[in-house]
């Protein structure tokens, strides 16, 4: 049987398990990677050799970041930090539209992950909204903040494979960063704008809600989006972490408003400082790799994260931390797994010749990363899934390396529909039907992807 079949059939069942028998995706994935091996007449040795050995790749990239981000995020709740960086960001950005959108942005790219970014920032970005309608508008806006920046910015889950796996000589993160960041950014400002469009009047009956330190509940409620996203935590298996039950109140904060008074807080964002100071550090006094620097700069940001917290607190927080890590870390094992023992076989030949005789070279690896993406929903998955598949065929080589990275980002992005456990979480969480979230979640990013796209084949055009 061909291997483009076989992939998809085992891409399918896997998305159709994990979904309708809520199977892990660690043993989903791995399951997968075991058919797959098996379904192309892999030897059973060999095969489980090569599950081994790609959790093992993965698991070596990733692992410290991962562990990193997950350990600071827990930090950032448990301390009441997450309150004083949405009080500092709120001095820069009036509207709780533009406040809600650049906080998922910002703390969604140290936590390696934009459910984990959610589950933090959403309590506390409730109580700026007076009825559920505008809630639901901020909850939005902090998703697709926290998507564009693990998806666009150097070095998150996504973003790290592409680097890793193809090495490139004549792209620097810093030189990636600087485009990708600037297009993410134009596109959440853009998705603001429409937010703001869509509800004229929010962010003024916003504003004045906030100035007279009115709440739409009283301290003794709880509301409706409150309840559903602590009962998101459970399945998420970040029940009993913390993530959205804030352990202690700092000095100046409010448990009614969600926000702090008094000027910058250094502290709360210490872990941050520390991370874009060891920069230069690891880049010039040690003279890092690109893959140890990132390795590099996470501990030195979750060390700085555990000196802040207060001493009582730094055992707890760590291991509810790594709870959360693990789970990530693990999933996405799995899809090395998976693509491990992928490349072993003759597939990127077959898809190749395949999608060659039925489409430009240049559309490859945007559309190999949406079919993957539609699939199975990761955009974690499908960067490590895509970047091992295109970097066995004789792609690479003939792109420019920025168009490609930029084409795969995409291609991850432009479709995140009933497959995407975000998409399930924003219609639980939200409260909207299946139909608003696709218009509110999913369009934006197909809009995005598309626009994504553009960009990647202007390079591609211009500098190959």
């Amino acid at each position: 049987m061909n291997t483009l079949l076989i992939f998809f059939i085992i891409i399918i069942l896997i998305s159709v398990i994990g979904i309708k028998f809520r199977v892990p995706p660690f043993i989903t994935l791995v399951g997968g990677a075991v058919a797959f091996g098996f379904a192309v007449g892999g030897d059973p040795d060999a095969v489980f050799t090569q599950v081994a050995m790609g959790c093992a790749s993965v698991f070596n990239s990733l692992g410290i970041p991962i562990l990193a981000g997950s350990v600071i995020a827990k930090y950032l709740v448990e301390q009441g930090y997450i309150q004083q960086i949405v009080s500092d960001i709120r001095k820069v950005l009036k509207s709780p539209l533009s406040l809600s959108g650049f906080a998922g942005y910002i703390i969604g790219i140290p936590s390696t992950c934009p459910i984990t970014a959610f589950m933090i920032l959403s309590p506390v970005l409730s109580h700026l909204a007076p009825d559920k309608r505008r809630q639901n508008s901020l909850m939005y806006l902090v998703a697709l903040g926290s998507a564009l920046g693990v998806a666009f910015v150097y070095p998150t889950p996504v973003t790290f494979p592409l680097f890793d796996t193809f090495g490139p000589k004549h792209l620097s993160p810093l030189t990636f960063d600087m485009v990708t960041i600037t297009l993410s950014v134009f596109f959440l400002v853009l998705f603001i704008w429409w937010t703001r469009w869509r509800t004229p009047k929010a962010t003024e009956e916003m504003s004045a809600v906030q100035n007279n330190h009115e709440t739409p509940y009283t301290s003794g409620e709880t509301s409706e989006t409150d309840e559903v996203t602590k009962s998101e935590g459970a399945e998420w298996g970040l029940e009993g972490s913390g993530y959205s039950d804030q352990q202690h109140l700092q000095p100046g904060c409010e448990t009614d408003s969600g926000l702090c008074s008094g000027r910058f807080h250094p502290k709360a964002w210490a872990p941050f400082l520390v991370i874009f100071a060891a920069i230069p550090v690891g880049l010039f006094l040690l003279h890092l790799s690109h893959f140890t620097l990132v390795q590099f700069i996470m501990f030195a940001g979750m060390i700085t994260a555990v000196m802040v917290a207060l001493p009582e607190n730094r055992w707890t927080g760590f291991v509810s931390g790594a709870k959360h890590a693990g789970v990530v870390i693990f999933d996405i094992c799995g899809a090395g797994a998976l693509g491990y023992v992928i490349t072993q076989s003759t597939f990127a030949q077959d898809s190749l010749q395949v999608l060659a005789s039925h489409v430009p070279l240049i559309l490859i690896p945007f559309i190999m990363a949406a079919l993957i993406q539609t699939a199975q929903g990761s955009r974690i998955v499908t960067s490590i899934l895509t970047a091992q598949i295109i970097a066995t065929t004789g792609i690479p080589p003939m792109m420019n390396p920025l168009a490609l990275f930029l084409m795969i980002i995409a291609g991850a992005g432009v479709i995140c529909f009933v497959t995407d456990p975000y998409f399930w979480l924003l219609h639980r969480t939200t409260g909207d039907d299946v139909k608003t979230v696709f218009k509110r979640y999913t369009v934006p990013q197909a809009v995005f992807g598309i626009c994504t796209y553009m960009v990647a084949f202007a390079i591609q055009y211009f500098y190959s």
